[in-house]
């Protein structure tokens, strides 16, 4: 059963169990567009089956790697999060061909947050054989980031300059002739992305935390909006994170952000 957790979206894939709802919007910001010029990195993740009444905020530390803190859903090793190193991980579902054998997407996001920096990250995420498609957004307290697209077999990246958005669509040049989400997917995720893109610039110099919340809770577009309800689509906000790279911190609220008040995880819960 604890093997089944991990891999779980390939096992759903390989069984024909249904296909799973487009997931998650992800974004990152520093220098200019921050208050402070400091890093933040944020998410809305998006599952089905009431995840946020069993999920947790671990914090751990494996011998000769750097302490992380992670949000999981309870038997998952491997979600989102950001290590003592100053490093932050998040993720998006992509839908694409050919998935097979390999490591399983939720694990990169380990593999890769326990790099001691940002470069070595990449490199690991990079390394394994994949199993399927996945989005990863990476950043470090030094303000830089990136983001990496990737299939089972394929992947391209980019380095941001103060931003980068993300949601669950191929836009990285040579990708998308990998995509395989129908009209309907791809239309959520475009209004996902570009909503995000335009509230970044719209308070550039002037994110923070508070206003950061704000956006999480935005609900343009409605039901493709950013913050997602139970019933509007299969996948919905079961939880949202705003992680301070500078503090080493994370804010989390449990729950649709617009329902509930984010509560702070700090460099002191860690072991």
């Amino acid at each position: 059963m604890a093997l089944l957790l991990q891999v779980r979206q390939e096992v759903a894939h390989i069984a024909r169990f249904g296909s799973p709802d487009l997931e998650c919007t992800s974004f990152a910001v520093s220098g200019a567009y921050t208050r402070t010029g400091g890093a933040l990195a944020e998410q809305n993740a998006d599952l089905a089956g009431g995840i946020e009444e069993f999920s947790a905020v671990l914090t751990f530390a494996v011998a000769g790697k750097p302490a992380v803190m992670m949000l999981v859903p309870a038997g998952q090793i491997s979600y989102l999060g950001i290590s003592g190193e100053g490093l932050s991980a998040n993720a998006n579902f992509l839908r694409s061909a050919g998935w097979r054998t390999g490591f399983p997407r939720y694990l990169l996001t380990r593999l890769a947050i326990e790099q001691p920096t940002l470069k070595a990250a990449v490199d690991a995420a990079l390394t394994p054989k994949r199993a399927s498609s996945r989005n990863l957004l990476l950043a470090d307290r030094s303000g830089a980031m990136v983001d990496i697209e990737t299939t089972a077999q394929e992947h391209a990246l980019t380095w941001g300059d103060g931003c980068l958005v993300h949601a669950n669509h191929h836009v990285l040049p040579g990708m998308a002739a990998h995509e395989t989400a129908t009209p309907d997917e791809l239309h959520n995720s475009t209004c996902r992305h570009e909503r995000i893109a335009t509230l970044m610039e719209a308070n550039r110099g002037r994110l923070d935390g508070k206003t950061l919340e704000t956006i999480l809770r935005d609900h343009a577009n409605r039901p493709h909006s950013i913050c997602a309800h139970p019933g509007e689509r299969v996948s919905y906000s079961f939880a949202s994170l705003i992680s301070d790279l500078d503090a080493g911190s994370m804010a989390i609220a449990v729950g649709p952000p617009c329902q509930h008040e984010y509560a702070t995880y700090s460099p002191e819960d860690r072991p």
